[in-house]
């Protein structure tokens, strides 16, 4: 299977979060992300504390969860 398009995700954020290294992230709260480009622009978009739906890909399966956004 080609591999879709988002952003992967490089590292883990923090044992809390459903993300691992190698999911690709394809929506960030109802914006489709294809480029690390629209991810940076979705994350500038929201506020830290903020609650917010990820849809991301994790072998070849979608999956959604909610996650609080931090600070960098």
């Amino acid at each position: 299977m080609p591999r879709p398009p988002g952003r992967p995700v490089r590292r883990r954020l923090d044992d809390r979060h459903t993300l691992r290294p190698g999911d690709v992230i394809t929506r960030l709260g109802g914006t489709e992300i294809t480029t690390i480009t629209a991810l940076a622009e979705a994350l500038a978009a929201r506020t830290p504390g903020e609650v917010v739906t990820v849809t991301y890909v994790r072998g070849t399966t979608s999956h959604e969860a909610r996650v609080t956004l931090g600070e960098l």
